[in-house]
């Protein structure tokens, strides 16, 4: 098993705000309401377009630069793996 199979295996999105609770208490409906707008809002911006791009580039350009072992690899794809996660839980919290 890879590590990067080995560090989803603990956590996912799906753990993020699960049942929409934060710190072990319930969101109330204009919590939720408010989140889910600024999901869609921060999801369709420039802002999270570019943090985006820049966190993948980082991972690239440092795996490039510093790469010397299959482990080097296995974290640049965790931390791109990473940035695909929040990318996807941001998307399904504007729903």
């Amino acid at each position: 098993m890879t590590a990067e199979k080995r560090a989803f295996d603990t956590f996912s999105r799906d753990d993020v705000l699960r049942d929409w609770t934060w710190k072990g208490n319930p969101l109330s409906e204009e919590q939720v309401l408010a989140l889910k707008t600024e999901a869609e809002t921060f999801s369709k911006s420039f802002l999270w377009k570019v943090l985006q791009a820049e966190l993948q580039w980082f991972a690239i350009k440092t795996l490039i630069e510093k790469g010397k072992s299959v482990e080097d690899l296995d974290r640049t794809r965790m931390f791109g793996n990473i940035v695909q996660e929040i990318s996807r839980k941001i998307a399904d919290m504007s729903k």
